[in-house]
């Protein structure tokens, strides 16, 4: 089979030898870590190393390593939940220890508090920038027993025996980071690294869609089409626009939250800060306190917009709403595995 030629700088991300090789380091160097703690503490279950710049919304799990002899359901939350995932680490035990000057930390783990799980976390550095961070998880050997915690003092030791190799999994990660900074054709490195999206959400995604619009584009009444589809996406990004502007501290890593796809578009409503993604109260109160609003709004101010087009033509509209991660992609556009799930709702409607 012929190979075709590529153009300059779009090698597959995931399958550069210098990253496979700053990945390999991260792993063996983990591993190494991993070995001690398995010894230190019964409760101990093991090991992730995440990559995290300052500013980010997410994390990056680079490695990991359970402890020995660990039953499979005391990591099964992580295999499933963060391994081989992005984490969005708003409200979360990680995100408090990755603050400016925040020492290495024991949190109860705000991901997963049914295990009454326990993580401590020790961030890395390289070249005085904070660029992820070691976490180590406990949780009770049994159910219904407690956890057996090392001291502070305990973990610092074991860190401190292991200097070496914890600078070198910050080295390498920082070399990571700078080599995905400077690849083309990713939006960041989980994306290059080609990790699946978050467990949690940080916005309610809303798709708006007008049935049927290609028999309208190709009919006499295109021109009618074109300046009530105007009105509606003037509208609705000056009602999104209200919103953004009301919350003046919203989740990181979202910039734009309209986003025209033709006839329709998704509006993206970001949590707000102060929101914890992972309690499913969160979900109830945002509903309560923001979607019904928001979305009384929508429907009414594009009922009223229309009513002026209907002694023309009557467009039925579509709307479908549910929560999801979103993020932007190399091109700036907004993309989320929401939105291709709410269009393909409304097209088995």
């Amino acid at each position: 089979m012929k190979t075709l030629p590529l153009p300059g700088g779009y090698e597959r991300f995931s399958e550069r030898s210098d990253v496979i090789r700053a990945q390999d380091e991260i792993h063996k160097a983990t591993q190494a870590l991993n070995d001690s703690f398995s010894y230190a503490s019964g409760s101990y279950d093991g090991v992730v190393s995440f990559g995290h710049e300052p500013g980010e919304a997410l994390a990056i799990p680079l490695a990991n390593a359970n402890a020995y002899d660990t039953a499979p359901e005391r990591y099964e939350f992580r295999t499933d939940n963060i391994i081989g995932r992005r984490l969005l680490v708003a409200k979360t035990a990680l995100q408090e220890a990755l603050k400016p000057n925040s020492p290495p930390r024991f949190d109860m783990s705000a991901i997963n508090p049914l295990n009454n799980q326990f993580v401590y976390t020790q961030p890395l550095a390289h070249d005085g920038r904070t660029v992820g961070a070691l976490q180590y998880s406990f949780t009770p050997e049994s159910p219904g027993t407690g956890v057996d915690l090392l001291e502070n003092e305990e973990m610092s030791a074991l860190h401190r025996q292991h200097r070496s190799e914890v600078q070198h999994i910050a080295d390498q990660t920082a070399r990571l980071q700078r080599i995905a900074r400077e690849a083309k054709g990713i939006k960041s490195l989980a994306t290059g690294l080609e990790l699946e999206q978050p467990i949690a959400p940080n916005a309610f995604v809303i798709r708006w869609d007008i049935k049927n619009s290609t028999h309208f584009v190709h009919s006499d009444l295109g021109g009618v089409y074109d300046a009530f589809v105007g009105q509606v996406h003037a509208f609705l990004r000056e009602l999104t626009y209200t919103y953004t502007s009301y919350h003046k501290r919203l989740q990181a890593g979202i910039h734009e939250a309209y986003d025209d796809q033709g006839d329709g578009a998704y509006i993206v409503l970001p949590l707000p800060e102060y929101f914890s993604p992972y309690l499913p109260q969160s979900f109830a109160t945002f509903k309560q306190h923001y979607t019904r609003a928001f979305m009384q709004r929508l429907h009414e101010g594009i009922e009223a917009i229309a009513h002026q087009y209907d002694r023309t033509f009557t467009p039925a509209i579509a709307i479908t709403a549910d929560f999801g991660y979103v993020e932007e992609n190399t091109i700036g556009r907004l993309t989320s595995r929401t939105m291709h799930t709410l269009a393909n709702q409304q097209k088995e409607k």
